[in-house]
């Protein structure tokens, strides 16, 4: 989601899709992005969010949702 401040991010999947997110990202705006939600801890939805990190992204996640 793109908002007046920046990008809003979900889910990275994997480094791979992380990687495509951000190139297509790129290709809507230059704004920051500002965060990456986690719908939860499972590693098909929460792999690859150190390069959305990397990328200024804050991380977002209920308390429940811990990477066991």
């Amino acid at each position: 989601m793109v908002t007046d401040e920046g990008v809003i991010v979900a889910d990275p999947i994997s480094e791979g899709v992380a990687k495509a997110m951000l190139i297509e990202i790129r290709k809507v705006t230059d704004k920051p992005i500002r965060y990456l939600l986690y719908s939860h801890e499972h590693a098909d939805h929460a792999s690859g969010g150190q390069m959305l990190k990397d990328a200024g992204a804050t991380l977002l996640s209920h308390e429940a949702c811990v990477n066991t």
